[in-house]
């Protein structure tokens, strides 16, 4: 009994998504959004991604990120993308992403992150296999300039 209704919830994600192979989508319940590209859809809903690693989601777990019509048929939180803010800035020659949630702050370092992130970088553990070994407070210095 439970086996269908999920199978037919999977089945009314799978016809309101229009989900098939080749379709990108995020799953509900990835708090990073990942993108991923369908590869192949078994009859039960369960949904397999390009990769070759096994990774699959049930069909209601998924949405097109370009989809913007809640779907009815798909529990659980809206994607991250939409309680976050993005902001693009220019940094000398690349550009940079700061992504900032409710609870997660991403920044570039900063000249004032040197004595702590100094302590993690010069730990033997961390940075056993890092090709430079652990770096000292001169050498963090360079690593955030």
């Amino acid at each position: 009994m439970i086996d269908d209704l999920m199978t037919e919830l999977n089945h009314e994600a799978i016809e309101n998504e229009a989900l098939v192979p080749g379709v990108t989508v995020t799953n509900v319940h990835d708090n990073l959004g990942i993108s991923l590209v369908i590869s192949s859809i078994q009859p039960d809903g369960t949904v397999y991604f390009r990769g070759g690693n096994g990774k699959r989601a049930w069909a209601r777990s998924l949405r097109r990120p370009d989809n913007t019509t809640p779907n009815p048929a798909i529990s659980g939180p809206a994607p991250p993308a939409a309680d976050r803010q993005d902001v693009i800035r220019e940094a000398s020659e690349a550009t940079v992403i700061v992504t900032e949630t409710e609870r997660l702050k991403i920044r570039e370092f900063e000249s004032h992150d040197v004595q702590a992130l100094s302590k993690i970088l010069s730990d033997p553990d961390v940075m056993k296999f890092s090709s430079k070994g652990p770096l000292n407070e001169a050498d963090t210095m360079g690593f955030i300039e």
